[in-house]
């Protein structure tokens, strides 16, 4: 069964369009256009995670596509498409750490997505630049550890019906999410290990790491609320961490 089959093909509408723009927000963007480059900060964890998420995606879809990345001020980090698409946005400009934010390049699906904080699809003639007027594009914000957020894209020829790549996209980004929250932990818990933490400590400390609850802690463990508040005042106090 291939991928698709497993997404649901037809749903309720679950993403934004620039219809949930205020209207005067609307013009304004349309009007921004001056496309420039910024020099992107260290997202290579984001970015290698997010190439080894797709290597299981993108040869499973059947039809002419492009991955854009970006950080959370719209710069792209990375393109994933074929050749000639990738010569084609390269022409203009469109390329890692080109700006697609409303400042710089108006409407797009990344600069609306960054604009409600939710999946979004932009049709083709609702771009402000010419070249995405030719895609139907989807954006998905992914928040990331530190409290920042990214973005991905996934844009088809306008006239794809783009109800398939809905869950898609999201899975995609869950499984994004999930894999730099994770690897975030492990790198947390190797180093708690540094400061000779008993074995309890360390079982609560990998719980309160996950954003457990203290009662979720103390039925997982069998122990009491009570011995669980202090065994975690020992590992702050062991590890110089205040509350």
């Amino acid at each position: 069964m291939s991928i698709f089959q497993k997404c649901q093909l037809f749903a309720d509408r679950s993403w934004k369009t620039v219809s949930d723009m205020p209207r005067e927000t609307f013009e304004f963007w349309k009007d921004q256009s001056n496309n420039g480059a910024k020099k992107v900060t260290d997202h290579s964890n984001f970015i290698q995670t997010t190439k080894e998420v797709l290597k299981g995606f993108a040869p499973d879809i059947p039809l002419a596509h492009l991955f854009l990345l970006t950080d959370q001020q719209g710069d792209i980090l990375y393109l994933q498409g074929s050749r000639e698409i990738l010569i084609r946005l390269e022409a203009v400009g469109i390329n890692v750490n080109a700006s697609l934010s409303a400042a710089n390049a108006g409407i797009n699906a990344i600069s609306l997505a960054m604009y409600l904080n939710d999946m979004v699809v932009v049709e083709g003639h609702e771009h402000t630049l010419e070249i995405f007027r030719e895609w139907t594009c989807l954006c998905v914000p992914i928040p990331l550890p530190d409290n920042e957020v990214g973005y991905l894209d996934l844009s088809f020829q306008k006239g794809v019906h783009i109800q398939f790549a809905i869950p898609l996209l999201k899975h995609i980004s869950w499984l994004i999410q999930s894999k730099m929250t994770y690897e975030q932990h492990t790198d947390q818990l190797q180093k708690l290990e540094m400061f000779n933490l008993s074995k309890r400590e360390l079982e609560v400390a990998q719980y309160w790491l996950y954003n457990k609850s203290v009662l979720h802690i103390s039925h997982v463990l069998g122990i009491a609320e009570g011995t669980v508040r202090n065994t975690l005042k020992k590992v702050y106090r062991k590890t110089g961490v205040h509350k």
